[in-house]
């Protein structure tokens, strides 16, 4: 999750909230040498007005 203020445009000094869920579907792809080498995922972006 990341948090900050938006500093410009139509929502400045609003509060953000950006939370990303990755989806490890291939776990076995972790014990291999290259690892995991993408994940994907919803990612949901809350903007409140300050």
């Amino acid at each position: 999750m990341s948090t900050g203020t938006i500093t410009d445009g139509a929502f400045k000094g609003a509060a953000v909230v950006t939370e990303v869920t990755l989806l490890a579907s291939r776990q076995a792809a972790c014990l291999t040498p290259q690892g995991l080498t993408s994940a994907s995922g919803p990612t949901t972006v809350t903007i409140t007005r300050a």
